[in-house]
This record gives C-alpha cells, structure tokens and sequence, in this order.
C-alpha cells in the first residue's frame, strides 16, 4: 500500500522557479531497492567478474577507464615489488619488511640519498666496495668497525645518536627509522643537523 510522506522540501518553493498551481499535492515514495529483484545478483556477479578480470588483465584495448587502469598498474607494481622483495637476498643488510609504496615526504636531496642507501645497501659501505671490486675504497668507519648500511646507528662516533632513538616524545626503532614516515623525517632532521655543523 502507498504511504504518503509530508515533508517539508515538498512544499517549499525552489529559487528561481515558478511557483506550483495552488491545490497541488507532492507525494514522495518508498520504491524499494534492488534486493530480491530477479535478475540483480546475476548483474552483479557479471560485473563483479568483468572487474576482476579487468584487473587480472593488461589495460589494452578492452575499455578500461583511466582510473582502472591507474589500480591495475598500482596492483601490478605492488604485487611484483613484493614478489621481488621476497626472493632478493639482502646481504649485508637488516632483515627489514618491504617498504610501503607510497611517497616520503619532502626530504632535502643529501639525507634522502643516506636514507635510501641504508635501506637498499648501496652506498659507501664495504660490502658493496667488495662486490664492485673497488680497489681504493675505504671499508672501515673511523671507530674500527667495518662500514654497513645500518653501522651509523650503532657506531660510538656517530654524532647526536640519541637523537635517532626517539621523534616527537615517541620511541623509534632501527626498523621505524628506515621504513615509516616518522622515521625518514627523524632521520632528516638528524643528518641535516649533521650537515650545517660540518659547514665551513
């Protein structure tokens, strides 16, 4: 049985439109949804299977959406980023979980490079001397030890150390540091401090 619904929006006028005929009445509705109609859960299955095999599938000529396309590309690079996460050997290197794929935040040049060659272990460090065969590198820290990508968190010499150990009253560990955003901003802030005291 139609219910009748008496609000207030069927009643009022709308700016710049003419006015109703007086004696006019507005009845609202309920129409019910798409649950039980026959027919429905087959659509949308079917579109949920097109979705998936949308995504399954390289974006060429098969109508994806830009914005599909963008999620298959993202889904893809995530996926294989993982996968090569998974079966790369990390010699040398922390055993660290895969970095998250999003953008760090503004970091300036010089610290964004340190950090970065302490999470891939490519940088000034005696393992990767030794397997580039750099015969002039330097392969020790001025402390003794020899130079790894996560040495600077642990070497004595390291200036203002205790500063890596906590960022805004929160405690952080070596793996915060190289993989969560607060850990690249304290890592910034400490190496670019570093910099402007070694400045003439």
């Amino acid at each position: 049985m139609p219910v009748t619904i008496l609000s207030k929006w069927a009643t009022m006028s709308l700016p710049n439109q003419p006015s109703r005929p007086t004696g006019m009445v507005a009845q609202v509705r309920w129409v019910p949804g798409h649950s039980g109609v026959p027919g429905n859960e087959l659509a949308d299955k079917l579109a949920g299977d097109a979705a998936a095999s949308a995504a399954a599938n390289p974006p060429g000529h098969t109508g994806m959406t830009t914005a599909g396309a963008r999620r298959w590309a993202s889904m893809q690079l995530r996926e294989r980023f993982q996968q090569w996460w998974q079966t790369c050997a990390h010699k040398g290197t922390v055993h660290l979980p895969p970095p998250k794929l999003s953008w760090l935040p503004h970091l300036p040049r010089a610290a964004l490079a340190r950090l970065l060659a302490a999470r891939s272990g490519h940088g000034d460090f005696a393992d990767y001397h030794e397997r580039w065969n750099h015969a002039n590198a330097d392969l020790f820290c001025a402390c003794g030890a020899r130079k790894t990508p996560i040495h600077f968190w642990f070497c004595r010499k390291t200036p203002e150390r205790s500063r890596l150990l906590f960022y805004k009253g929160q405690p952080l560990t070596l793996e915060d540091l190289l993989t969560t955003t607060q850990g690249a901003v304290c890592f910034s802030e400490w190496f670019s401090s570093l910099m402007a005291g070694s400045g003439p």
